[in-house]
């Protein structure tokens, strides 16, 4: 595999990197410094999640400007899972995906051909994540369960998922 200018993947980074100098500001306020220990915790527990979200979808959105700048391959076919072929790339296309940090979009091309259903040969790669999109695995599901929020200081969590979705 080459390595990637890491110079290419910056834009796709800002709003994390903005998020993470708000975040080290707030923590440096003198402000910040009166609050209880708690207190810290939670805004770092919830600013932090959105700066792991951002950086997530920072990744995702590499992904897919990688997978629409790459050349169309030529000697490549793609089918569907009806064996038919699907010769026309289209890019663009959009799902939100729920995640352990909070709600992400993904974009990816899709192939397509007139009168069938669309392939996204890109999900396939990552089918471990996608396969899950708009709900959540109760892999997922628990690895985001492990820590709930009981009056002042965090506490591990004890027996199943409460989320009416899960089926952990």
């Amino acid at each position: 595999m080459e390595p990637y200018d890491v110079f290419d993947a910056i834009d796709e980074f800002a709003a994390a990197v903005s998020a993470f100098g708000c975040l080290q500001g707030d923590l440096a306020d003198p402000a910040t410094a009166r609050l209880a220990h708690h207190e810290v915790e939670e805004l770092i527990e919830e600013r932090g999640r959105e700066l792991l979200r951002l950086l997530f979808q920072g990744h995702l959105d590499l992904r897919a400007r990688r997978e629409r700048e790459q050349p169309r391959p030529t000697a490549v076919v793609v089918t569907g899972a009806d064996g038919q072929r699907r010769p026309y790339r289209e890019t663009g296309h959009h799902r939100e995906l729920a995640c352990v940090f909070g709600t992400v979009t993904v974009e990816r091309c899709a192939w397509r051909q007139k009168g069938l259903p669309s392939v996204h040969p890109a999900d396939r790669a990552s089918d471990w994540f996608l396969m899950n999109c708009g709900s959540w695995s109760p892999r997922y599901c628990r690895r985001s369960m492990p820590v709930r929020r009981a009056a002042g200081p965090l506490r591990v969590m004890s027996g199943p998922c409460s989320l009416p979705w899960c089926t952990c």
